[in-house]
């Protein structure tokens, strides 16, 4: 069985390109290792990322990334069954972004970001599949 995990979580005011490096490092080690993929995008404010996996490593990478002190406020958007993974060559695709393009993704997960917190509807208001199709788009629109 295949899940999907969407989750969003406020970026540590005082990351550093080093610490995301690191995070990208680990990620993809462990991701592999784990047999989980997905992809990652970092908007210098928002850490938004989907994993693919089975559902225990799933959870176990879920509890390492809430104990990871380089972000806070990690909410799950969305999680449930998939029949094939949307991202089955990255052990973690990354990409950066900033300008209107962050801000569209705020406002696509409901990301408050004056306040750095969720809004209280945000939580299971979006499917694993909206969520992965905003994550293409943006995906393909950033390598344009």
């Amino acid at each position: 069985m295949l899940e999907a995990l969407v989750y969003v979580s406020a970026a540590n005011p005082e990351i550093s390109d080093s610490d995301v490096e690191d995070i990208l490092e680990v990620a993809k080690r462990n991701n592999f290792a784990d047999q989980l993929t997905g992809a990652l995008i970092f908007t210098g404010t928002l850490f938004v990322q989907l994993l693919e996996g089975n559902p225990r490593n799933l959870d176990q990478r879920m509890r390492s990334i809430v104990l990871d002190d380089r972000h806070s406020a990690v909410i799950a958007l969305a999680r449930g069954s998939i029949t094939q993974r949307q991202f089955p060559s990255w052990s973690m695709a990354y990409r950066a972004m900033d300008g209107l393009t962050a801000d569209r993704l705020h406002a696509q997960v409901g990301w408050d970001n004056s306040v750095k917190k969720l809004l209280d509807t945000i939580p299971y208001q979006h499917s694993i599949n909206s969520l992965t199709t905003i994550f293409e788009s943006i995906l393909d629109e950033l390598q344009h």
